[in-house]
C-alpha cells in the first residue's frame, strides 16, 4: 500500500470514533427535540457516514486483495470516483473534527448543570439546538470554504519593515511561490492564477520555494509551462521541494533552466539592486536530503558579504532558521507546510498537523534580527482539499524600520 493510501486508512481508523461520537449525539439531539424524527434522523446521519467511508473501504479491499489501484490514482484529471467519493470522505472528516470540540464541551457543560436542577431544564433544550445549529451550519460552511480556499489563489501582500536595512534597497519587492504541485487537483484554470498573480505584481525578485509536480513525471511538460514565461525584473531563483526530489529532480531543475530561472541547489548568488549586494542563498533541505548542523552552518558561513541576505529553502525546519538568523541573513523564505492546508478551530483554536512539524508553519515570525516567510503554497498533499489554509501567492515589498 503506497504512502497516501495507508495515510488515508489510518485517518479513517482515527477518525471513526469521532464519526460515531458525533453521529450518536446529533441523532439523539434531534430525537430529543422531535421524538418522531429519531430513527430517520439516525438512519440519514449514519447513510451519510456509510457514503463518507466507501473510500477507506475501498482502499482496505484493494489493498487486501489486490484488485488495482483506487480509480483517482489512475487518472490525469479528476474524475467522477474523486467527486463522488474522494472529496466528500476529506469534507466529511473536517465537519467531524470541527464538531467534536463542541459537542464534548456541551457534553461537559450539560454534566456540570445536572448539579443545578433549575437550570438542567432549561439546558436540555439549549443544548440538543445548539447541537443541532451547529451541524447545520458546519455542513453549509465546510464544503463552501473548502471550494474558495482549494481553487482560488490569494494575492496575498506583506510590508516588512526590516531593521538596518539601507535606504537604496527600501522598497524592493519579492514574489515568493511554492508548492505549486501541478496535477489533476492543481490543473491550468489554477495555475494561470498564479501566472496572472505573479505578472501583475512584476517584482523584482520572483523566488520559488520548491515543489513545483505532486509526483511522478506525467505533468512535468504542464509543470513547463506553469513557470516558463516568468520573471523577477533583478532575479529569478528556485530551490528542490520534497516532492521535485521524489519525483524528478533532475527534470525539474533542468525545467527551470531552461525556463530562464536559477536553479540553487546549496548555491550563492549576489545580484545587484540600486548599488546594493542581494545575495540569495538556495538551501537543499527536504526530507530526502538534510544537510547535518556542522555542513548548514558552514553552508551559511560561506556566504559572500551582501547588504541583503536572504535564505532560500523548502522546508522552514526550525535549526535551518536559528542557524540562519546566527550568521545574520536578513530574510528566511519558505514553502513545504501550506500553511498546514486543513486548518481546523477546535474552539476557535487553530489546530493543523503541520505544527507538529516546525513552529513557523505560516506567515511571518521573528528570530532575533530575522525575519522568516512561510508562504501558503498553490497546491496540495494527500488530502485533495485546502480548508482554513487558503492557496496564495506572496509578494514583500521591503521598507526600513524607522523606529
Amino acid at each position: 500500500m503506497s504512502w497516501m493510501l495507508r495515510m488515508i486508512f489510518r485517518l479513517s481508523l482515527v477518525t471513526l470514533p469521532l464519526f460515531l461520537y458525533v453521529g450518536f449525539r446529533l441523532g439523539g439531539s434531534i430525537g430529543l427535540l422531535n421524538p418522531a424524527l429519531k430513527i430517520r434522523a439516525y438512519l440519514i446521519i449514519f447513510l451519510a457516514m456509510a457514503w463518507v467511508y466507501v473510500l477507506p473501504v475501498f482502499v482496505f479491499l484493494s489493498n487486501t486483495f489486490g484488485f488495482g489501484r483506487p480509480a483517482f490514482l489512475q487518472e490525469d484529471t479528476v474524475g467522477w470516483f474523486d467527486y463522488v467519493f474522494y472529496f466528500p470522505f476529506w469534507i466529511g472528516v473536517v465537519i467531524v473534527l470541527e464538531l467534536t470540540a463542541p459537542y464534548i464541551l456541551a457534553d461537559l457543560v450539560g454534566v456540570a448543570l445536572r448539579l443545578a436542577p433549575a437550570l438542567w431544564e432549561k439546558a436540555r433544550v439549549i443544548l440538543p439546538w445548539f447541537r443541532v445549529i451547529l451541524a447545520i451550519l458546519a455542513v453549509v460552511y465546510v464544503p463552501i470554504r473548502t471550494v474558495i480556499d482549494t481553487n482560488h489563489v490569494r494575492d496575498s501582500t506583506i510590508r516588512l519593515a526590516l531593521k538596518e536595512l539601507p535606504p537604496e534597497l527600501a522598497n524592493l519587492s519579492i514574489t515568493l511561490v511554492s508548492d505549486i504541485q501541478v496535477d489533476q487537483y492543481t490543473g491550468d484554470a489554477k495555475v494561470a492564477q498564479v501566472r496572472r498573480i505573479i505578472k501583475d505584481r512584476h517584482a523584482d525578485f520572483l523566488l520559488s520555494g520548491g515543489d513545483l509536480v505532486t509526483s511522478g513525471t506525467d505533468f512535468l511538460g504542464a509543470a513547463a509551462r506553469a513557470v516558463c514565461g516568468l520573471s523577477g525584473t533583478v532575479g529569478t531563483a528556485a530551490v528542490m521541494g520534497d516532492h521535485d526530489s521524489w519525483s524528478a529532480p533532475a527534470a525539474i531543475a533542468e525545467i527551470h533552466r531552461k525556463c530562464g530561472w536559477t536553479f540553487l541547489a546549496n548555491e550563492h548568488r549576489l545580484f545587484s539592486y540600486h548599488g546594493k549586494k542581494v545575495l540569495i542563498s538556495g538551501l537543499t533541505y527536504i526530507y530526502s536530503e538534510r544537510p547535518t548542523v556542522p555542513a548548514l552552518r558552514q553552508f551559511l558561513r560561506d556566504a559572500p558579504q551582501a547588504d541583503l541576505k536572504i535564505l532560500l529553502v523548502h522546508q522552514p525546519a526550525e535549526q535551518v532558521i536559528h542557524l540562519a538568523a546566527e550568521q545574520g541573513y536578513t530574510l528566511v523564505l519558505a514553502g513545504h507546510t501550506h500553511g498546514g492546508q486543513v486548518v481546523i478551530h477546535p474552539l476557535g483554536i487553530p489546530f493543523t498537523p503541520s505544527m507538529t512539524e516546525t513552529r513557523y508553519y505560516s506567515g511571518v515570525y521573528h528570530v532575533d534580527k530575522t525575519t522568516v516567510v512561510v508562504t501558503r503554497g498553490v497546491g496540495m498533499s494527500l488530502a485533495p482539499i485546502r480548508y482554513g489554509s487558503g492557496a496564495e501567492v506572496t509578494t514583500l515589498y521591503l521598507a526600513t524600520d524607522e523606529h
